[in-house]
């Protein structure tokens, strides 16, 4: 279990899924090892998020807070619920989301980032920004940080604070480069674009973002493919190429339906250039 962890933390999925499939097997052949049987199904339901299949994901987290709360393992309990925190505000169960990261921090867990970006879908983005940038005051480790930075580049460009989002751009992209992992330097990357993308510099932003985009092909992670993919289609508006910028909402929309996402996410107004235009891009649009 510490090998699993410790894959997942370096953002070394495609290994970490190699391991966590090989440790469900072995759990599944020890159905009296409640502890670790139960963290292997909220492990193994953080793979199925991944990839995209969000019902088997929740279905996993259930089984494994069942498992956790019967184990009266706190920390494990808190996972279970955190992930299931996450699959329903990615879902856009908003309520749902909101009770299962209560949980989670009933349990023991600060439910981060998630009720962040929670507090951010549900218009509260000046709550967001005070929680997370509480929460990196607080934080030393630099992979703790590089979990939570991503959503601070979100929160701050949604405020319009691109000083603040190009310092934690920079750090999570240092961070990026001192693992050399795929996952993280694409996560690393999409930060980048948006921000670039907020600054009015479109070229820059579409090989950031191209960047993000194979890895998230590469590793068959649909959502996030699908979030980058918004950002492409607003790169491309600014550039003026209203053919690709025409594709990128189908392919995204595509994608988002794919996995059951409600949540459409709708890049703040200067990153998508409402100012400039006048005409706001949504990835829902009919």
């Amino acid at each position: 279990m510490q090998r699993d962890r410790g894959l997942r933390e370096v953002y070394a999925l495609g290994r970490a899924t190699e391991w966590t499939a090989a440790l469900a097997l072995w759990c599944d052949l020890q159905p009296d090892m409640v502890t670790f049987t139960g963290e292997c199904l909220a492990h193994r339901a953080e793979i199925m998020l991944l990839h995209g299949a969000w019902r088997d994901a929740l279905d996993e987290a259930r089984r494994a807070c069942e498992r956790f709360s019967r184990a009266i393992d706190r920390t494990a309990a808190a996972l279970g619920f955190y992930q299931q925190g996450e699959i329903h505000r990615l879902r856009g169960d908003f309520d749902l989301a909101e009770g299962a990261y209560r949980s989670a921090s009933q349990w023991g867990r600060q439910p981060q980032p998630g009720l962040v970006l929670l507090r951010l879908a549900q218009g509260r983005a000046d709550a967001a920004a005070t929680a997370i940038a509480r929460m990196l005051g607080e934080t030393t480790d630099r992979l703790q940080r590089a979990r939570l930075l991503p959503a601070y580049v979100e929160i701050t460009l949604a405020t319009g604070d691109t000083r603040q989002a190009r310092s934690a751009c920079d750090e999570l992209t240092e961070i990026a480069a001192s693992y050399r992992q795929g996952v993280l330097d694409a996560i690393a990357a999409q930060a980048r674009g948006a921000l670039q993308l907020a600054e009015g510099d479109a070229g820059a932003a579409l090989i950031s973002l191209r960047q993000a985009c194979q890895t998230w092909r590469d590793v068959e992670a649909p959502y996030h493919l699908a979030c980058a993919r918004v950002l492409v289609g607003l790169a491309c508006r600014q550039l003026g190429d209203d053919e690709a910028a025409g594709w990128e909402p189908d392919a995204a929309r595509s994608g988002f339906d794919g996995v059951g996402s409600r949540a459409r996410r709708r890049p703040h107004r200067r990153a998508a250039g409402e100012r400039r235009t006048g005409q706001p891009w949504r990835a829902d649009r009919s």
